[in-house]
């Protein structure tokens, strides 16, 4: 199922965007959002970065803290607790399951 980034993003404009992304990003609780907002903030276009993460992923090379696989590695390792109740809550809303190849 591939996600659009008008429901994601709604009628944000840059200024509310940019606000509810700095608070995000400073929050004292580190997490995916954070990291996420963080990104966006130092991009040229925080909505089209949002827009190219949605649509395309990190596969993309738009997170450039994300480009080398040991990057990843490590993002995963510090954040698997969140991205697996993440990936719970996706199975339980959607019935669909989440299988990753040779896991």
């Amino acid at each position: 199922m591939k996600p659009t980034h008008n429901c994601l993003l709604g009628n944000l404009t840059m200024p509310p965007l940019t606000k509810l992304l700095a608070r995000y990003a400073n929050q004292a609780d580190r997490n995916i959002r954070s990291y996420v907002s963080e990104d966006a903030l130092n991009a040229l276009d925080p909505i089209d970065y949002l827009k190219d993460v949605t649509t395309f992923g990190c596969v993309s090379g738009v997170v450039n803290r994300m480009v080398y696989c040991s990057d990843t590695q490590h993002f995963f390792d510090e954040n698997y607790a969140e991205i697996e109740n993440l990936r719970m809550k996706y199975e339980k809303q959607t019935g669909l399951a989440i299988t990753l190849p040779n896991d």
